[in-house]
């Protein structure tokens, strides 16, 4: 009976955090249009279970955003790129860019899987 209600608690809270993944985007880009930004470049870097964006670039760069909007963007951008590539942080991580264009608001990313390539020689008995 427990686990049937961790289950439902859990289904819950994916669809509330879906609802939520959705709705920040439109929130962002009526932000982001209001102060003319035209695109938006987010950079993450994950490896060994923990990442996070490292860098928000916004175009044009006279545009300067508060600490609060790039919270928010590098908060959404992770999640975007989590959810399209779940794990990417674990073992040899990734990095990876998404570029958010504005007028047509699209995003385009670009994700790097890093692998930890290993070469074993063993010699015995020589």
């Amino acid at each position: 009976m427990q686990e049937d209600e961790t289950q439902t608690g859990y289904l819950s809270q994916q669809r509330q955090r879906n609802i939520a993944l959705r709705a920040e985007p439109a929130k962002l880009c009526r932000i982001l249009h209001a102060k003319g930004v035209t695109q938006v470049d987010m950079y993450y870097d994950a490896y060994d279970d923990s990442g996070a964006i490292e860098n928000v670039d916004v175009l044009p760069l006279n545009i300067q955003i508060d600490e609060n909007l790039q919270c928010r963007l590098k908060n959404f951008g992770f999640d975007f790129a989590y959810d399209l590539n779940p794990g990417f942080k674990i073992d040899g991580g990734a990095t990876g860019q998404l570029i958010w264009q504005m007028q047509d608001d699209k995003i385009n990313l670009r994700h790097e899987t890093c692998y930890r390539e290993y070469t074993v020689i063993s010699y015995e008995g020589l």
